[in-house]
């Protein structure tokens, strides 16, 4: 199975985190890049095309940070992405504040998917809301290297701690440019804004920059569509746009900071792990992706989640009677959309034979999971796994998970991802237990 797509870092960083949400791709499928976030400290490309004015703008902008010893913003991230004919939209509000040289603190205010990242200059604390899970690792000596410290992923921060709080904010900001325009003078809630245009291999990002003396960030808009449709399937790339908002306010480059602000408390119940998420290595790969689930010739757990169009899913009922197959998914995964109707196809073969399908949604809003299979025309039982806790009983990492149970309740098969030879092995894994 080579395509897949890794739940849970997908949830902790919303999409935004790796796509500033990320969802994180497994395996073969390729990542999406993140705007201005600079993780590197090369020089900028000789040939870049810049406008006078841009960087003018640009260097105005970074003499300031780089004289800040702490600075403190709001910032809020909006990732809106249309896949499989779906639209989703996925806020988060954070609050920013950092001190030179190795203290900082995103932290996430109100509900939403996204990330914790604190470090008291000591101790780099990573955690993720929604999973309730921590890593704790040494700080890195500056603010500019958290991205490249153990734990810590990608994100909204990378733009503030590798780019505008780094030793050179201007070459972090310009670096895998190939070219930079004055658009002109905008209007963004009733304020006067320089409007400056990147262009990168893949992604293209607008700057707004507030017209004072010592400019500031007021917004970025990153259009990621590029990047994200090289992580899907080419079949499902139409109609595909990913964009990313980032939003600041509130300002303060000569900040007053207290040891509060770079305090982590662990929340009631939060479990300290060594990986959020953890991660096979390189040469291990294909091995794990061969080998066996431990869940098979075991019982299989319980399935008492709500069915999208009424009543409850059950696998009582069907003991004794039924071989059960159990699929995980979501609408914005590109080898879900490519298994689904294949699954379909192969539990319709054997009507009337015993084979049942539920297609178990992962955390996705009703009316999402509706309009999804209305534009695809499938005719499927859904069931709503709404806060996880099915997918976190039978182990599910990555989507599209197929479950084959059979007529005893004992899970025979699990396969993980794609294959384009699907149909032939649920149907050598579905055709011994009917006999």
């Amino acid at each position: 199975m080579k395509h897949s797509r890794n739940i849970s870092r997908w949830a902790a960083a919303s999409l935004l985190v790796a796509i500033c949400a990320a969802p994180a791709i497994h395996a073969a499928d390729k990542a999406p890049a993140t705007p201005p976030a600079a993780t590197a400290k090369a020089e900028p490309k000789a040939k870049i095309q810049i406008d006078p004015k841009a960087d003018e703008l640009l260097k105005k902008m970074s003499e300031a940070f780089k004289n800040s010893k702490s600075m403190r913003v709001n910032m809020k991230t909006l990732m809106s992405m249309k896949l499989g004919g779906m639209n989703q939209e996925m806020p988060a509000d954070y609050k920013f504040v950092a001190e030179r040289p190795n203290k900082m603190s995103m932290t996430m205010q109100g509900e939403g998917m996204g990330v914790n990242v604190i470090s008291d200059g000591k101790k780099l604390v990573v955690h993720v809301p929604m999973m309730n899970r921590y890593t704790e690792a040494d700080a890195p000596a500056k603010i500019e290297d958290v991205g490249e410290s153990s734990g810590a992923p990608s994100g909204p921060h990378e733009i503030l701690t590798s780019g505008l709080f780094s030793d050179n904010p201007y070459e972090t900001l310009i670096k895998d440019a190939k070219k930079i325009a004055y658009v002109g003078m905008g209007k963004d809630a009733e304020k006067d804004l320089h409007h400056l245009r990147v262009t990168q291999d893949d992604v293209e990002w607008d700057m707004y920059l507030s017209n004072d003396a010592k400019p500031t960030i007021s917004k970025i808009r990153a259009d990621m569509t590029k990047a994200m449709a090289e992580g899907v399937p080419e079949e499902a790339r139409a109609g595909v746009s990913m964009v990313m908002t980032l939003t600041y306010s509130n300002w303060d480059l000569a900040a007053k900071t207290t040891a509060d602000d770079f305090k982590f408390t662990p929340p009631a119940g939060a479990e300290k792990v060594e990986e959020i998420v953890p991660q096979a290595k390189a040469d291990d790969d294909e091995e794990e992706e061969n080998a066996p689930s431990p869940l098979i010739g075991k019982p299989a757990p319980k399935l008492d989640v709500p069915l999208l169009n009424g009543g409850e899913a059950s696998l009582a009922k069907h003991k004794g009677k039924d071989v059960v197959i159990l699929d995980f998914w979501a609408t914005w995964c590109g080898p879900c959309v490519r298994a689904m109707p294949i699954i379909s196809e192969v539990v319709s073969s054997y009507k009337d034979k015993g084979v049942v399908l539920y297609a178990v949604n992962v955390q996705e809003q009703p009316k999402a999971i509706t309009e999804f299979l209305e534009k695809r025309k499938l005719n499927v039982t859904v069931a709503l796994d709404k806060d996880g806790a099915v997918s976190e009983r039978y182990g599910v990492e990555g989507i599209p998970q197929t479950v084959i149970i059979d007529k005893e309740g004992v899970i025979r098969s699990v396969h993980v991802g794609f294959s384009p030879e699907l149909k032939d092995i649920l149907k050598k894994d579905i055709d011994p237990l009917l006999k």
